[in-house]
């Protein structure tokens, strides 16, 4: 993830220094767990599948390796939200 960027554009949207850190901790820890790049799956999908695996739209134990409770709650799929988000507002800036 190119973190100084998300960072950035989660300050333009008047969040507060410790509600950018928690954001860009919990999308860090989603690329770790599920051991993709943030930036590639949203390039690949706008993340589409990684927000599948929140909704349970993917066989999550076949399609990621991984238990379905390690992170599957509503903190790490509103940092994910937040990242798709800063990365829409970014693309129409270009």
């Amino acid at each position: 993830m190119n973190e100084m960027d998300f960072r950035c554009g989660l300050h333009t949207m008047s969040l507060s220094r410790k509600v950018v850190s928690d954001l860009v901790s919990r999308v860090k820890r989603v690329e770790r767990v599920l051991g993709i790049d943030i930036d590639e799956e949203y390039e690949k999908d706008k993340c589409k599948r990684v927000m599948n695996f929140f909704i349970g739209g993917v066989n999550v134990e076949q399609e990621w390796g991984i238990e379905v409770g390690e992170i599957r709650t509503r903190t790490y799929k509103y940092a994910v939200v937040k990242y798709i988000n800063v990365k829409d507002l970014m693309e129409l800036e270009r």
